[in-house]
């Protein structure tokens, strides 16, 4: 019979790899996106709700204070403070996606360019072997 003797398995004490960042950016990105669109969709909202208000300010639809109107000036007021509603939520909304994704692209860790830490190189004067010459040599 043959004995065979196994050693015992050790720790892994690798440094564990740093992240390059790009899964955090990718989602700052993203964030940054979604606020740009609701800057643009409260934007939107806002002119229309502008121009509706506008609308309903003909003397013939509503009085200057908007506190008397008629059917299709009160049918303006409302949809222009819905569509301000809208666009105030919107903006609010898309400011902090848009500041929230800029925090987080812009604190992502960054990938390191470290050379590889087993590449070596050597120099010696004179060439193995022989008491005079340049030599260079290395691994990568």
């Amino acid at each position: 019979s043959q004995t065979v003797n196994v050693p015992a398995l050790e720790a892994d004490t690798a440094a564990p790899a740093k992240s390059s960042g790009g899964g955090q950016k990718i989602l700052g990105g993203a964030l940054a996106g979604v606020g740009a669109v609701g800057l643009v969709v409260g934007s939107v909202f806002g002119v229309v709700a502008l121009n509706k208000k506008s609308n309903a300010s003909d003397p013939t639809k509503c009085n200057p204070e908007f506190t008397v109107c008629n059917a299709a000036g009160k049918q303006l007021v409302d949809t222009a403070k819905s569509d301000g509603f809208i666009s105030t939520v919107a903006l609010v909304g898309g400011g902090v996606f848009a500041a929230a994704g800029a925090v987080i692209f812009f604190t992502a860790p960054r990938a390191e360019n470290k050379p590889d830490s087993s590449a070596t190189l050597q120099a010696h004067l004179g060439a193995p072997g022989s008491p005079a010459g340049v030599s260079l040599g290395g691994s990568f």
